[in-house]
């Protein structure tokens, strides 16, 4: 499961007005974006992410004029994940697709693609929101955005979604772990799980 960075951790600033709810339709599309601007190393402090995070918020609130930060959730390098204006609140990432999960990698993507962590947070946190698709934001908008190189490999080689794991029974976790049938159902009886 993936680590969400909340916006209280990161010191956000609180919207502009109040966050327009929306339902993301199950197996949907994430639009993918990158921030332009400066990458920061994947060996960086969290600070500085965090830095870059209420930069961000800034420009799109003071110099876009828009409510809050632009996208769901912004990943790093790292390959931390950010929680921007969050789960299942309207965006302002990709016009005529800003009910949809908009997800900014942090840096600019003309030349290169983000690391192998930034690129796997992708896949699982695409995974935990139940997502299936990836778009690149001039697929839905005139614009060179998510730059020349991620867009390529988020065609090519989309990340992969890890399926969610089924849950398991304590009798399935109990086989699993190597007990017989008839001691696993010992087991069971002692703990008051069947008679």
């Amino acid at each position: 499961m993936a680590t969400i960075i909340s916006r209280k951790k990161w010191g956000a600033a609180p919207p502009q007005g109040r966050p327009v709810k929306t339902k993301w339709t199950a197996g949907g599309t994430v639009w993918v974006h990158h921030t332009e601007g400066t990458e920061l190393p994947a060996t960086t402090a969290i600070q500085n992410e965090y830095q870059v995070m209420r930069s961000i918020q800034r420009f799109h609130q003071k110099t876009r004029g828009w409510s809050d930060i632009g996208y769901s959730y912004v990943i790093f390098p790292s390959g931390r994940i950010y929680e921007g204006r969050g789960k299942e609140v309207v965006g302002a990432h990709c016009p005529g697709h800003n009910a949809e999960p908009g997800v900014a990698f942090a840096g600019s993507f003309d030349d290169h693609v983000p690391t192998n962590k930034a690129w796997s947070a992708l896949g699982q946190l695409s995974s935990q929101l139940g997502m299936r698709k990836y778009k690149g934001h001039r697929d839905g908008f005139s614009t060179s955005c998510p730059g020349n190189a991620l867009y390529n490999k988020l065609r090519s080689q989309p990340p992969v979604t890890p399926k969610k794991k089924p849950k398991l029974s304590v009798y399935q976790r109990l086989r699993r772990a190597g007990f017989g049938v008839n001691s696993a159902k010992q087991i069971l009886r002692k703990m008051g799980r069947i008679k």
